[in-house]
């Protein structure tokens, strides 16, 4: 019985890995977005306008949640 369970125990560590390293990835791939050396602006630019819900006067926006 008590095999079974550090099977179960691997199992549900290696799923958990696979979500943190999915993570970590993104959050590379963010933070590579924002080094000034090949900084995206665009990318800059539609993240700021997210976090501060601006558009210019002339721009219709809509907004999706995801």
């Amino acid at each position: 019985m008590r095999w079974i369970d550090y099977q179960n125990e691997g199992r549900r560590l290696e799923v958990k890995l696979e979500q943190l390293t999915a993570e970590r990835n993104a959050l590379e791939m963010r933070s590579a977005r924002m080094d000034r050396a090949a900084m995206d602006i665009d990318w800059l630019d539609q993240q700021a306008r997210e976090k501060l819900f601006y558009s210019h006067p002339k721009e219709i926006t809509i907004w999706l949640d995801e």
